[in-house]
């Protein structure tokens, strides 16, 4: 009879430890992306670059990574990327390359954006906010 108490235990402690697991590791949030908004804070820099994307809808679920991916390009003059951001409740995890880099002119600079998403439900847009100069 304790035996079956103590399997009984046994079994609720694995369940409560798998729901724990799964709570902590984001698996009950939904966060759904609708759009990827690109903003440069240099006025400079809408004259000079470019900036293009793909998939900007998809869904994650709490804490999960997932990589974005910005071509960049710079027309007349060279232009220095000195730093990137995105909005809360998001979190950027790397940048490849790394920043500070230059786009050379007439030329494109593919970004890799490793980002968190948040541990929460979430369900809007994603804002980059480039910030840099054209350089000579």
């Amino acid at each position: 009879m304790i035996r079956n108490y103590v399997i009984g235990i046994v079994i609720v402690l694995l369940i409560v430890g798998a729901l724990a697991y799964l709570y902590f590791s984001g698996y009950f949030y939904t966060v759904k992306v609708d759009g990827i908004r690109v903003s440069y804070q240099n006025d400079l820099l809408v004259k000079y670059i470019r900036t293009t994307y793909s998939n900007s809808t998809f869904s994650l679920h709490g804490g999960q990574v997932m990589e974005l991916t910005l071509n960049m390009s710079s027309s007349i003059l060279p232009t220095q990327i000195s730093g990137i951001s995105i909005s809360p409740p998001f979190r950027i995890y790397s940048i490849s390359p790394s920043i500070p880099f230059t786009i050379k002119s007439g030329s494109y600079e593919l970004i890799n954006i490793t980002i968190v998403a948040p541990m929460g439900n979430y369900n809007g847009p994603i804002s980059i906010i480039i910030n840099g100069q054209p350089t000579l």
